[in-house]
């Protein structure tokens, strides 16, 4: 089974039996990149994040791979275990989650199908509590430039436009965990649902209102600081510098 390693999306399967994503997942590419590259100074938060999650389905040989719902086209299949070519009624269907999990997108903290609630960017960015967590969670980023509390986060515009745009523009839900619920203002029945269905729909389900939030819906707790407009030609620049903020979906 060695032989059938890394196997590209597209390519045909050669073997019935269950496939693990050789990226993402504890021990995977992901996570090995996140670990040699934490000390260099690079933000690694998101390839920490796919290193808690993994995905492992059952393909049927003479199908066609499909990509890892995780991550798209860096996937690559690895044979973990052969089943019989042909398929019995006990075995799952072509390209179904065997064993699946996500990670919280506030605390990066594993969960798994069938937990978790399903919440949009709209509810996440309006929420001042998220922002005071976003800050503690990137504390050792922000101070070493110079931003040493949560306050002057807030008094600081550009920075503050950098993260706030860059966080509203998520087209995705925002999945969260049992722990970070409490800090949103939601019907939490409601976004337990919403979190079912989208883990029966393979990950592709998006509760109403799914999409970027409105900049004008983004609430830190003090509404006088006005925000940079995407047109500003300052706040443009420090985008272009500071492009990694837009990874920062935790």
């Amino acid at each position: 089974m060695s032989k059938y390693v890394n196997l590209a999306p597209g390519s045909t399967v050669p073997k019935s039996g269950k496939y693990k994503c050789e990226f993402c997942g504890e021990g995977g590419m992901a996570d090995f990149f996140a670990k040699e590259l934490k000390d260099t100074g690079l933000f690694t938060g998101q390839l920490e994040g796919l290193g808690k999650q993994e995905s492992v389905r059952f393909f049927e040989a003479g199908g066609k791979f499909t990509e890892c719902p995780n991550c798209g086209p860096a996937t690559g299949w690895t044979l973990v275990e052969e089943s019989p070519d042909s398929v019995r009624p006990s075995q799952p269907r072509h390209d179904e989650a065997v064993s699946e999990s996500g990670v919280c997108d506030i605390c990066s903290n594993k969960v798994s199908s069938p937990d978790g609630y399903l919440l949009t960017t709209t509810e996440v960015v309006s929420t001042p509590k998220y922002w005071q967590h976003y800050y503690q969670h990137h504390k050792g980023e922000f101070v070493s430039m110079g931003i040493s509390s949560y306050e002057d986060f807030c008094r600081n515009p550009l920075l503050r436009a950098s993260c706030g745009e860059a966080l509203a523009s998520q087209r995705t839900p925002w999945m969260v965990c049992e722990n970070c619920i409490s800090m949103f203002d939601v019907d939490s029945e409601k976004a337990r649902s919403y979190a079912k269905q989208w883990w029966q729909s393979r990950k592709t389900f998006q509760p109403p209102g799914t999409g970027p939030a409105p900049v004008s819906t983004i609430n830190m707790g003090d509404a006088r600081v006005m925000f940079y407009t995407a047109e500003t030609g300052e706040h443009h620049g420090a985008a272009q510098r500071k492009k990694w903020w837009k990874f920062w979906k935790k």
